[in-house]
């Protein structure tokens, strides 16, 4: 079958984007967390708010978690390490030779977002920061993905996991 001019640049412009959908679609589904990778974003929610704490809270009295941070990090040193790798190795799957970039745009953003909860009221802030702390340090460090995850729980990490994302497709099927 010839097709005139016109028809093969509308068949041609067709495949075309139907490659693009196609290639989006790959690319969202391969940007979604897998199991293993939600549990690295969620310890590093949970680094970064007691870092933002940390940092927060250092001027104010009785309320330097400098010390208590440094035993969390020093406690769960082999965990946060293997969790960052994971954390990672998300954003160059997901990203490719840009995952660098965009890992530290999402951490600057957490960050930013911790700092901001901080800013409503500094001291009552630092004070419930306290509590936090105290079940941080104490935290066996089999426990610590457990212990991030129930922190994560009333809060956005900003990437869907896959089975989110397999779920949103099928509900949009039906």
């Amino acid at each position: 079958m010839i097709l005139d001019p016109v028809r093969r640049s509308i068949v041609a412009a067709t495949c075309v984007a139907a490659m693009l959908v196609h290639s989006s679609l790959a690319a969202a589904d391969a940007r979604c967390l897998t199991p293993v990778e939600k549990t690295a974003f969620e310890v590093r929610m949970l680094q970064t708010e007691l870092m933002v704490a940390t940092l927060t809270c250092r001027g104010v009295s009785s309320r330097d978690y400098s010390g208590q941070y440094a035993s969390f990090v020093n406690r769960h040193r082999d965990g946060l390490k293997t969790h960052s790798t994971v954390f990672q190795g998300h954003f160059k799957r997901s990203y490719g030779g840009g995952g660098q970039t965009q890992l530290d745009r999402y951490v600057t953003s957490l960050a930013n977002d911790y700092s901001r909860a901080s800013m409503t009221g500094t001291g009552a802030f630092c004070e419930q920061q306290g509590a936090l702390f105290e079940r941080a340090v104490m935290v066996q460090p089999q426990d610590l993905p457990r212990f991030a995850s129930e922190r994560a729980v009333n809060r956005s990490i900003g990437v869907p996991s896959c089975g989110e994302r397999a779920t949103q497709a099928a509900g949009k099927k039906k």
